[in-house]
């Protein structure tokens, strides 16, 4: 019986397309070189894609369907996601009545037709066409949004107020109505946006001929219609003057913070200018308060691991250092922490670059390095303010470190963050920074790791059989989970057809023991402290994750992403 790449062969031969001697040189050449026998001939110039797709079709019994003589509708496309729409190389073009038209390059992809009849509840009647068709189209119909964004937002009113005074201050904010101008309704539709899809940050790039809008959601970035390359210059500095920033200024990077009332919630967004080639890069870091926890039980700890954090946080005095790469979290974990330790017997002080989120009853001071406010400047005044509870942003260099160390031998309970990889190199960090180890031990008392883990979707999570190559690459034996039951989100409207929504944390802790110290004034390297802290019980972030992904909050795939292979 002959395969289904020889069949459309031979269509191709009876079409008249295809000579009988290039197709026995081609099966000549996939037996001894391997490949697809249609994307040989592809790749060969022997048929076109037209020719493959004519061919295919009447093979298939599947009307072809040219898509670049064809004026696609956009509420229609808009029917599957983009992103589903080019993983399987398929856009809707019709719809009649309970029945959508949609042209696909592979027809026979049940998958991909399932994923469709799912994600809009319609019979799909499949037609043949190209991948470079299918492309095309979606280009198209994406630049066709970008030039009509003025137009569409003309009607579109954007039920935020804007502050018009800046963030630190206190001042009645401004109305913004559907009779302002497009640049302004533009600039409050991206934050609008980015609000109602749960975004944590807004990213604008310039590039010679076109903008690109992007969204951060849930850790990775997702591309969204553009605003018209024509009005860059305008948006950009509507955007500085919300920011309440130097208009005229074009060549020096600039930060500085929106805020806006959307559904009576208060959020900050952080802006950040950059000026590149064709330009200003702008990025806004979404700081909404209602999103900090009051209690670090919801921070997603484990039941151990919450016993030894808050008998670090009862403590009078010490440190507590929670490490990772920007965007793990460690700032909230923090914030959730002091918002546990608020209590009238407390004079808590923080030092921050920038304050991310305010918290009533706390002191929050922000840095200003332009004037010499700096750190550690900060650190020497907070510290005649007769604090119980300092929190440092981050520990950024050797004067700051040490004047953090200092506060926590003399009474202080001391939080803050440090960039390392693990909670382990947290010690050997400080040891970089000059600080002596005897210092070290005296001070350090908890040390932890975070990262954060995509959940899975709760409204479309199915199990799944975990393949052979992921439990290798976890380094996990599978007979020993083979009790549990692991689960992926197939894709829904709610999660939109990403599989995942909302994020976890995990966090490895190391509790500041006699032996650890020991080690730290012999000056032994962070592998070392860290085979200690597993045989005395610790759990590191991919056992974390593991026990994550066997409840069904997470992913073994989100596992193996995001955390180091243990020891």
């Amino acid at each position: 019986m002959k395969s289904f790449g020889e069949r459309i062969a031979d269509a191709l031969i009876e079409d008249g397309v295809l000579q009988t001697e290039q197709l026995q040189e081609v099966m000549v050449q996939q037996k001894s070189q391997g490949g697809r026998l249609l994307k040989i001939l592809l790749d060969k110039s022997y048929v076109t894609e037209q020719d493959m797709m004519v061919s295919m079709g009447r093979t298939l019994g599947t009307p072809p369907i040219n898509l670049s003589r064809l004026k696609v509708v956009k509420e229609v496309a808009d029917l599957v996601p983009r992103d589903v729409a080019r993983n399987h190389h398929l856009l809707p073009f019709a719809k009649l009545n309970n029945t959508l038209y949609v042209a696909m390059a592979d027809p026979l992809n049940v998958l991909a037709l399932d994923d469709v009849r799912q994600i809009t509840h319609l019979e799909v009647f499949p037609m043949i066409t190209t991948e470079r068709m299918v492309l095309d189209a979606i280009a198209n119909i994406d630049a066709q949004a970008s030039q009509g964004m003025e137009e569409i937002i003309k009607d579109e009113s954007v039920d935020i107020e804007v502050s018009d005074t800046p963030a630190e201050e206190e001042a009645d904010v401004t109305s913004t109505d559907s009779s302002a101008a497009p640049v302004v309704k533009i600039a409050n539709l991206m934050f609008a946006t980015a609000v109602k899809d749960k975004a944590s940050d807004i990213h604008l790039e310039c590039y010679e001929r076109s903008m690109k809008l992007r969204y951060r959601i849930d850790g990775s970035l997702y591309d969204y219609p553009p605003p018209p390359k024509g009005m860059q210059a305008a948006l950009i500095s509507r955007l500085k003057i919300m920011a309440h920033l130097d208009i005229s200024e074009r060549r020096l990077p600039q930060d500085g913070r929106v805020r806006i009332k959307m559904a009576g919630r208060d959020i900050d967004f952080r802006m950040s200018f950059l000026p590149t080639k064709y330009g200003e890069k702008v990025v806004g870091r979404i700081l909404d308060k209602t999103s900090i926890s009051g209690s670090i039980a919801e921070i997603g700890m484990d039941p151990d691991s919450m016993k030894i954090f808050k008998d670090a946080l009862d403590e009078p005095q010490g440190m507590i250092l929670v490490t990772g790469p920007t965007g793990s979290g460690k700032t909230r974990t923090l914030y959730s922490a002091l918002a546990e330790l608020n209590k009238p017997q407390y004079n808590i002080v923080t030092v921050e670059d920038p304050i991310e989120y305010e918290l009533p009853g706390i002191n929050q001071v922000q840095v200003k390095s332009d004037i010499g406010f700096t750190f550690a400047a900060a650190l020497r005044s907070i510290l005649r303010q007769d604090p119980d509870i300092v929190m440092i942003g981050e520990m950024r260099d050797q004067e700051t470190a040490h004047i953090g160390v200092e506060a926590a031998l003399t009474g202080h309970q001391v939080l803050s963050t440090l960039h390392t990889n693990d909670a382990a190199s947290a010690v050997t960090r400080l040891t970089d920074m000059d600080i002596e180890p005897f210092l070290t031990t005296s001070s350090l008392s908890l040390a932890c790791a975070q990262r954060l883990l995509r959940r899975v979707c709760t409204s479309c999570k199915e199990a799944v059989k975990v393949p052979d190559k992921l439990w290798e690459q976890l380094r996990i034996n599978p007979k020993e989970e083979a009790a549990f039951t692991f689960y992926k989100g197939r894709g829904c409207d709610r999660c939109k057809n990403k599989g995942y929504s909302g994020r976890c944390a995990v966090i490895e802790l190391i509790r500041i023991n006699d032996d650890l110290r020991k080690l730290i004034l012999e000056r032994t390297s962070a592998a070392e402290i860290k085979t200690l802290a597993l045989k005395q019980g610790m759990r590191t972030l991919r056992i974390n994750g593991i026990l994550k992904a066997r409840e069904g909050i997470t992913t073994l795939e989100e596992v193996l992403a995001n955390t180091a292979s243990d020891l």
